[in-house]
């Protein structure tokens, strides 16, 4: 049994927003670098990308049980279709990521999320990459440009061992942080494991892509854009009638707010200086005709100009003083005088403001530390505030078309495609389709605090819901009419991850019992009978279900936020339920579940047991903190660390300053164990369906979303892949007592929906 370090280099071409991506037709591997355990490191250069094509290949041994790379996603994508590795998939071979390991190690804390190789191979013994290659890179040199033999240094190393290189430096830092492992948790090890097989999950899914209907996708995106114009011409009929000298602007966080909530907007207006109640102006100087040594205004009505270029009164006829001689006898004489120019008045831009009335009041909490023409403070526009306010206010009809306005156009920019009216740049999920109609999405294990996953280029964890957006439709088969898009979910997955980690008694028996818990607390909430809320609440038919639903949802999402440590009035803001509702919801449940509040004491007593300070420090109110981290394993051997930061303000009256956040505290575990079971049942399918080689290419995973796996499956396969990842993702248990002997008294459920595309789809059932 042996492990095979590997990594490779390649041409650097982007496409789509992915770096040197193996889906452009103009890259290719031009080295590979290799070390089967302790012995000398071996690889190859190739001459060209048909010397690639024809000559690359995996040298995987039977021997061979682990795979080791540093971001070894990258390496898999440019080899994911060679035999010999699928081969040593379906034997059971495994994989370890570097990088995935130190984040895993350092507990997600940011400074090891997405970490370099440079940033942790001196801890582990090794030597820094040879500097000239990466600088080459910058300079945007394409690696078949750079000295082959240069590039084989860093990928291999010097002969004298002075630069060790990256093939050499991975397997240093495997053996360093399988020593860590060992000793940081009996269970580090499993789990890590099962989140390796995760991994090959995602890139089994971002290789595979989703096939995208540009032609749905493109009649959206133009319906959409028609009702984002016709609501922003609706808009601007919300706005006051405004002084000429203030113009409103909607990319403007202070406007926005004065518009939404009222305030004060500060304009400079241009203001003629006066002087003891008379207008002021510049000074001009005119010549004025003389009459007997006095000048007189040319403009006066007295005068006037005569054939002969003299002025005379209009009475007596007096001819303006002449010259009695020299050159210039016989011409009117003339006088400077200095008047007001009254084409130039005297005047500068002065402060004004303008009040606006505003449509809705905002929450204390979204003040911020701007203030508006009067030193009030503007408060917090943003798209989630947005949100919540429009359904607090769904009767005002500016706050309702404000609402309309943004969803639709954060739907046209992020989901379809925007462009920007000044670089005439496009930006936009739509703009990344490649030439075959698919989107090949990231899917990232080592971005987040917590340890779930996260999506970019596109983010296709955060499409909306279908009652909220018709993106999800331009989704669909890669089989045409043939096939079915599934999306498998998990139910209630946050709460069952609570009594898991809870142990809390009446949790568990309400699982067993299949209980409802929003309708339990909804039920609660209106001193209602449980199963007459559950009629009024999913019944589509019940003549009450319009109502009851929508209060289902409201405390469905008190349950998701609860259970991620949401206080009182982050769920009161986010729900519209008042602060009391919630509290009172709060009490309700530490009553009935006082297992939570127990689980979170213990935490907090570990975080604090094992509280050490660092360096970091952090500037509070003119003193110096040194920061304090502390720390907590789940019964799985996730490592979660907290980081002390500032408490709010109103904590440092009693004298505390920095402290650990209990919003963090409650939600992370809840958050990062969730993560941990979806990611290890997406590394059981993957086995799965790579065992059966895609069902002979007839079904596919393709992506994940939170709780849930996207699958593409002809319809031929239906009934033979649906049931049985159902039965994969539901043997959570099963996964517990095998990895970590520890006994799951909950089950894990799930619901299959299947359609043509990933907007229609219907409860699957098998017939």
């Amino acid at each position: 049994m042996t492990v095979l370090t590997y990594d490779l280099e390649t041409c650097t071409e982007t496409l789509f927003k992915r770096k040197a991506s193996c889906f452009h037709p103009d890259n290719y591997i031009v080295a590979s670098g290799f070390k089967r355990d302790g012995e000398p490191v071996f690889g190859s250069y190739f001459t060209s990308q048909e010397h690639s094509d024809e000559n690359y290949k995996l040298p995987i041994e039977d021997s061979d049980t682990l795979l080791i790379g540093f971001n070894i996603k990258f390496d898999l994508m440019y080899s994911w279709e060679r035999p010999e590795l699928q081969d040593f998939f379906r034997r059971g071979g495994q994989i370890w990521d570097c990088q995935y390991a130190e984040y895993l190690l350092e507990g997600h804390r940011q400074h090891s999320q997405m970490c370099s190789m440079d940033s942790v191979i001196e801890s582990y013994g090794g030597t820094l990459k040879i500097d000239e290659v990466k600088e080459l890179w910058k300079a945007g040199i394409n690696t078949p440009d750079i000295d082959e033999s240069l590039l084989m240094d860093y990928l291999l190393g010097t002969e004298d061992g002075e630069v060790e290189g990256d093939v050499n430096n991975t397997y240093k830092i495997f053996q360093g942080q399988v020593k860590r492992a060992k000793a940081i948790h009996p269970n580090f090890l499993s789990m890590l494991a099962r989140r390796m097989d995760g991994l090959l999950a995602t890139t089994e899914m971002e290789y595979n892509g989703l096939k995208v209907d540009r032609v749905r996708g493109e009649a959206d995106r133009e319906r959409l854009a028609t009702i984002v114009s016709e609501l922003e011409q609706e808009l601007e009929r919300y706005i006051p009638e405004l002084p000429p000298e203030l113009i409103f602007n909607w990319q403007s966080i202070y406007h926005k707010s004065y518009l939404i909530y009222g305030g004060a907007a500060k304009y400079k207006k241009w203001i003629q200086h006066e002087e003891d109640g008379v207008l002021l102006f510049a000074n001009k100087t005119e010549k004025w005709p003389l009459f007997e040594g006095n000048p007189v205004d040319p403009t006066d009505n007295s005068i006037s100009l005569s054939d002969d270029g003299l002025y005379r009164r209009a009475v007596d006829m007096e001819v303006q003083d002449t010259f009695k001689s020299g050159k210039q006898q016989g011409k009117g004489k003339t006088k400077n005088v200095t008047v007001p120019d009254l084409s130039k008045p005297k005047g500068a831009k002065q402060d004004h403001t303008f009040t606006f009335k505003g449509y809705t009041s905002a929450p204390k909490g979204w003040a911020s530390t701007l203030t508006d023409g009067k030193d009030n403070p503007i408060y917090s526009t943003s798209g989630d505030n947005l949100e919540i306010l429009t359904q607090r206010n769904a009767d005002t009809p500016f706050l309702l078309a404000l609402g309309k306005r943004n969803k639709a156009k954060k739907d046209l920019g992020t989901y379809y495609w925007f462009e920007d009216p000044k670089t005439k740049e496009r930006k936009g999920m739509l703009t990344l389709v490649n030439d075959d109609g698919y989107i090949h999405h990231k899917l990232n294990h080592t971005n987040t605090i917590t340890s779930r996953l996260s999506s970019n280029d596109p983010n296709m964890q955060n499409i909306p819901r279908g009652d909220k957006s018709t993106a999800k439709a331009m989704f669909v088969s890669r089989f045409g009419s043939k096939g079915r898009m599934v999306e498998i979910d998990y139910s209630q997955l946050e709460v069952v991850i609570q009594a898991v980690l809870t142990r809390d008694k009446q949790m568990i028996v309400d699982l067993q019992n299949g209980i409802d818990f929003h309708c339990k607390r909804l039920a609660a909430k209106l001193n209602m009978p449980y199963d007459e809320v559950v009629k009024r609440a999913k019944d589509e038919t019940n003549e009450h279900y319009p109502e009851y639903s929508q209060l289902r949802t409201a405390i469905k999402g008190f349950t998701f936020q609860r259970a991620y440590g949401a206080g009182a009035q982050a769920i009161a803001d986010s729900t519209g339920m008042t602060v009391e509702e919630v509290e009172e919801l709060i009490r309700g449940e530490e009553l009935l579940y006082p297992g939570i509040t127990a689980f979170d004491a213990i935490i907090e007593q570990s975080i604090n047991s094992s509280r050490k300070i660092t360096k970091r420090e952090l500037f509070v109110a003119g003193q110096r903190f040194n920061a304090a981290i502390g720390e907590w394993f789940s019964p799985t051997g996730t490592r979660y660390v907290w980081t002390e930061n500032e408490v709010p303000k109103f904590l440092h009256k009693r004298g505390k300053f920095v402290g650990f956040s209990p919003t963090e505290r409650k939600n992370w575990p809840v958050q990062g164990d969730g993560g941990f079971v979806v990611q290890a049942m997406l590394g059981y399918l993957f086995r799965y369906f790579n065992k059966q080689r895609n069902f002979n290419g007839n079904a596919f995973i393709v992506n994940t979303v939170h709780d849930c796996v996207w699958l593409d499956v002809h319809e031929d396969y239906i009934h033979t892949v649906v049931p049985a990842a159902k039965a994969i993702l539901e043997s959570v248990p099963t996964m517990y007592k095998r990895a970590f002997n520890i006994d799951i008294p909950v089950k894990f459920p799930t619901d299959a929906e299947i359609g043509l595309n990933m907007l229609d789809l219907e409860h699957y059932i098998k017939e």
